[in-house]
């Protein structure tokens, strides 16, 4: 929810600009292979340890798109031209 959603609410909300980028996929696909861990090495196989890395593999996931949003948005000068020149659009 939190990848699906941020393109959307954080420029309304925050006022930046978030461009799409190919590196937004790396956390997405992070957070896939984590799930898969914790399901299939940690559910299936009744393994603790694919718990454990599936878990911390999805935190690193959701802290790494917070990461790649913040230096995308940097890199392609995030503010919007309404927002910096302190005009709201109507």
């Amino acid at each position: 929810m939190i990848m699906a959603h941020a393109p959307v609410i954080l420029p309304a909300v925050l006022g930046v600009r978030i461009p799409y980028h190919v590196a937004l996929y790396v956390p997405v696909t992070l957070l896939q292979l984590s799930l898969l861990v914790r399901v299939v090495v940690g559910d299936a196989w009744g393994l603790t340890l694919g718990l454990q890395a599936g878990g911390i593999g999805a935190a690193v996931a959701i802290l790494g798109f917070g990461v790649t949003v913040v230096v995308v948005s940097l890199r392609a000068g995030a503010r919007t031209p309404e927002r910096s020149r302190g005009r709201v659009p109507a």
